[in-house]
């Protein structure tokens, strides 16, 4: 079982890294565009930034909803490991 944990933690940690890569690009290319003159960009920006701010909400969510039923179950490794994430 732990190797199964630290294969989760690796992948959530890439993908979240993946993620978090591409918001910052992203809004690197807003800023470029708005300095040049495109004010649609900033409507870009204020949408992905909307949207990261909803998936971290999100993703909050079900980890707090995950710890309470791992803690009602009385499974406090599983509760650590999530915590950590």
């Amino acid at each position: 079982m732990n190797e199964i944990g630290k294969l989760i933690v690796t992948l959530v940690t890439v993908f979240s890294l993946i993620g978090s890569i591409v918001f910052y690009l992203n809004m690197t290319d807003y800023m470029v565009r708005i300095s040049q003159g495109d004010y649609n960009a900033t409507q870009d920006m204020v949408e992905d930034v909307a949207e990261e701010i909803t998936d971290t909400i999100i993703w909050s969510t079900i980890i707090g909803f995950l710890i309470a039923i791992a803690g009602a179950l009385g499974l406090t490794g599983f509760v650590a490991f999530l915590k950590k994430l």
